[in-house]
């Protein structure tokens, strides 16, 4: 399954990217949003796994951007500000604060995975 980072901070980006591509996943990795709304990704995105502070834009902009809902998987937020765990909720979007453990990122994917598993038809991004 295809899972894609979107992650300004190098060294989490490449250890999430190691960790995943271990777990037998696909693993796409950008390191910001400008970057990924000028990608080519390879296959249909199963997860978005996002940073919330990107560089140049941030990551709840970016969860509306049309490139993003029209997507067709879930989005799981990550940012070390608590404040930003409202707001990716409110978003309809699964939230990890940092530093999260190896099992709670784990986790997360699978049950986001999980709930669209069957039904890509759910848009990625914002619940409408």
């Amino acid at each position: 399954m295809l899972i894609v980072i979107i992650e300004d901070d190098d060294s989490l980006r490449i250890a999430l990217a190691r960790l995943l591509a271990t777990r037998g996943h696909e693993v796409e990795s950008f390191a910001s949003a400008g970057q990924f709304l000028g990608r080519t990704v390879a296959g249909r995105p199963h997860c978005l796994l996002m940073d919330i502070d990107l560089g140049d834009r941030s990551g709840l902009e970016l969860a509306r951007h049309p490139s993003v809902t029209g997507l067709v998987c879930p989005v799981i937020f990550m940012s070390g500000n608590e404040m930003h765990e409202l707001q990716a909720r409110a978003l309809g979007c699964a939230f990890l604060h940092k530093p999260f453990e190896e099992n709670e990122l784990l986790h997360a994917i699978s049950l986001a995975i999980g709930s669209t598993s069957g039904r890509r038809d759910r848009p990625a991004g914002p619940s409408s």
